[in-house]
């Protein structure tokens, strides 16, 4: 999924995929506070309205967290050793 970066203090990026007819998948990239690992959440079922309603929000934070975190189901899909293996693949790819 391509990643579109927000200005947000919480959430770095976000992204939607198609799955069906009217939904799909949005991802959500946290910031990392402190010495802790980025977080990254699936969110299932999420219409492309919905996405276009999170990006245009004049606080995406705060739309996030009234209108997504308790709407629909979601799993985060990271590990900290998986983020780390990927930021080294992309660090080796550009050097």
């Amino acid at each position: 999924m391509q990643h579109i970066e927000v200005k947000s203090s919480n959430i770095r990026s976000v992204a939607w995929e198609p799955v069906g007819e009217d939904s799909g998948t949005l991802q959500v990239a946290f910031k990392p506070k402190g010495e802790e690992d980025p977080r990254v959440y699936e969110y299932e079922g999420v219409s492309h309205a919905a996405y276009r309603k999170l990006l245009n929000a004049p606080s995406v934070g705060s739309h996030f967290a009234s209108h997504v975190r308790n709407s629909y189901k979601s799993k985060r899909i990271d590990t900290p050793e998986e983020m780390r293996r990927a930021q080294d693949k992309e660090e080796t790819k550009e050097g």
